[in-house]
């Protein structure tokens, strides 16, 4: 899934595991201090998240002490068009 921008693509994903790992947090910890199920913070962890719930980030930001970039993140991807 990515979107194509002047030949640049470009993907949207969630690192939640990076800032978890970073800050020494564990699933269960953030599942407790955000109110959120341990589930919901797996699919997070492992980027299986499709469509973020901003109500979800906010949490996860909060309990976090961090910024909505921290865990989203945006990279480019290699494009080569298939016709050249």
């Amino acid at each position: 899934m990515g979107v194509l921008v002047k030949e640049e693509k470009y993907t949207i994903y969630v690192d939640l595991k990076s800032i978890m790992e970073e800050r020494k947090v564990t699933k269960g910890y953030l599942a407790r201090k955000t109110g959120l199920k341990y589930d919901t913070i797996n699919r997070y962890y492992k980027s299986k998240v499709f469509v973020v719930d901003l109500d979800v980030l906010a949490r996860l930001c909060m309990a976090l002490n961090c910024m909505p970039g921290d865990i989203i993140k945006l990279d480019r991807i290699e494009y080569k068009d298939p016709l050249m």
